[in-house]
């Protein structure tokens, strides 16, 4: 499979995208699989739940994923940082 070239930080918003959704998914499913009582009801409260949280989940990693490799790269050296 042929790699398509993209900018740095078009990929940095496609990460976000997809790992704000699947966090966001998972850890709403799993939150009201063990919440609700009703299970017939389980996806559609999954499916609203994930769509409540996951703008709040791509924020926060759009914030925090930088600040982290900075603070990351004041303890740790790695071949990228050196």
């Amino acid at each position: 499979m042929q790699k398509i070239k993209i900018p740095h930080f078009l990929r940095l918003v496609l990460f976000a995208i997809m790992m704000s959704f699947l966090t966001s998914s998972t850890v709403s499913g799993v939150t009201v699989l063990f919440t609700v009582s009703e299970k017939s009801e389980f996806l559609f409260i999954w499916i609203q739940a994930t769509l409540k949280s996951w703008p709040l989940v791509f924020v926060l990693i759009l914030v925090f994923v930088p600040v982290l490799n900075r603070l990351l790269n004041i303890f740790f050296i790695t071949p990228k940082n050196k």
